[in-house]
């Protein structure tokens, strides 16, 4: 290292003695939440879908996660504030293929 180079000082607030606070918005320390909060046909919608992989349920429930999807994307994009957009998403898209091939496998066992 060149011994001309001044040190430079560290990045951030002056050293002031008091402890750093956090800002109010900051959710950092928070616990991740699994299901959405505020959207609840998107929490329904991706409740349906997972339930909706054991077998002979997914022919019930995925059309219901495949509605219920539908629902929670229109209010997710109404409203930015309001989480579940890829919940709901993902939930509806699984919840239509289970219907499908679920349905599918139940005719052709018949």
């Amino acid at each position: 290292m060149p011994e001309n180079v001044p040190d430079r000082p560290a990045p951030g607030p002056p050293k002031t003695g008091e402890p750093r606070r956090r800002r109010r918005q900051d959710k950092s320390e928070q616990p991740i939440q699994f299901l959405p909060r505020g959207n609840p046909p998107a929490a329904v919608c991706w409740f349906c879908a997972v339930v909706g992989l054991i077998p002979p349920l997914g022919a019930l429930t995925g059309g219901v996660a495949f509605v219920a999807g539908l629902i929670g994307r229109k209010r997710s994009l109404a409203d930015p504030d309001r989480k579940g957009y890829s919940h709901s998403t993902a939930g509806g898209v699984l919840g239509l293929l289970e219907m499908l091939t679920q349905s599918l496998g139940l005719y052709l066992i018949r």
